[in-house]
């Protein structure tokens, strides 16, 4: 049990691995030259990319903590790679200067937020 999480948790944490210091600047500017916007959206990627890191963290101590099945872990270990996907698209559009970054990041943000507080909420109540 513990051997397949880590595994699954360890590649989650290997494409997560220097996410914060990834600078998710468009192609062609100067950070300092940014819109508000492009701020914003790479604020909430930068934020989104650390709130995963911590959860997929929670997760990890929860199941080795045997409070969690490992049925449970690897669905929540799901659903946090595939908001990392989408972390990853949307700081895909805020670099290649897309006009909906914005949006797409601050929605990213959103669920990627939600989740982090079932998680935690969850393992408060075990």
């Amino acid at each position: 049990m513990r051997t397949f999480l880590a595994a699954v948790l360890g590649s989650l944490t290997i494409a997560l691995g220097g996410c914060a210091d990834t600078p998710t600047t468009p192609a062609g500017t100067d950070a300092q030259k940014l819109s508000a916007p492009v701020k914003t959206a790479k604020a909430a990627i930068q934020e989104a990319y650390s709130l995963i890191a911590a959860a997929a963290s929670v997760v990890k101590q929860n199941v080795d903590g045997g409070i969690w099945t490992k049925a449970e872990g690897r669905g929540y270990v799901e659903k946090l790679d595939d908001l990392k996907k989408q972390t990853d698209d949307a700081d895909a559009m805020v670099r290649a200067g897309s006009s909906s970054a914005d949006s797409q990041s601050a929605l990213v943000n959103r669920l990627v937020i939600a989740l982090h507080k079932e998680i935690s909420a969850r393992a408060r109540t075990k």
